[in-house]
């Protein structure tokens, strides 16, 4: 291999991790409790796909059809103030089992810095 090849390979793998980071970021936005009334009307299909490709442990036919459409839809959800408010009404609510897979990918959502997770909610991404 020649100093070139090598390069590249970096460069492929810095591009796959940066890939991967916005899709995180973007995926936050599913939680995001300001944006749930325009997700009712318009689910993010594209983005729930690419998150359960990125996170394969998360179940897409449960988060996609029956979690997040329930999230989105519920007045109870829309008051939340962001991702912890969320986690917290789900655990504090005994609802970790019927949202299991919304709880384990706020779980995840919870270990990103905040001022990731406050960009992600301020820009259009």
């Amino acid at each position: 291999m020649g100093k070139g090849s090598k390069g590249s390979m970096r460069c492929d793998y810095l591009r796959s991790k940066i890939l991967t980071f916005t899709w995180h970021v973007m995926a936050v936005t599913l939680f995001t409790p300001e944006k749930f009334p325009s997700y009712f009307c318009n689910f993010p299909k594209q983005t729930v796909e690419k998150l359960c490709s990125t996170y394969t442990f998360l179940d897409k036919e449960n988060l996609c059809l029956h979690e997040l459409s329930s999230i989105h839809s519920a007045e109870e959800f829309r008051s939340m103030s962001g991702a912890v408010g969320l986690f917290n009404f789900i655990v504090q609510n005994r609802l970790v089992k019927t949202f299991s897979e919304s709880s384990k990918f706020l779980k995840l959502i919870l270990t990103i810095p905040k001022a990731v997770t406050q960009i992600s909610s301020h820009e259009k991404l």
